[in-house]
């Protein structure tokens, strides 16, 4: 009896922790939002000035830039 108590709180415990995962996630959205708003931004105005371009024109101008 005392094993399956055991058992049960070591099942809880793991189920609290993967909470918590999932709220630290949450809890760092904003800077997330952050940092996807730059390359968004700069892809939007990108194709709005080039409205002769295509994204492909802009994926390839990507890679050229990394590699």
């Amino acid at each position: 009896m005392k094993e399956e108590r055991k058992k049960l709180e070591r099942f809880y415990q793991e189920l609290n922790e993967k909470d918590t995962v999932i709220n630290k996630w949450n809890q760092a959205l904003f800077p997330k939002v952050i940092l996807l708003f730059l390359p968004i931004t700069f892809a939007l105005t990108f194709l709005k000035i080039n409205t002769y371009k295509s994204i492909l024109d802009l994926l390839g101008f990507f890679a050229m830039v990394v590699y």
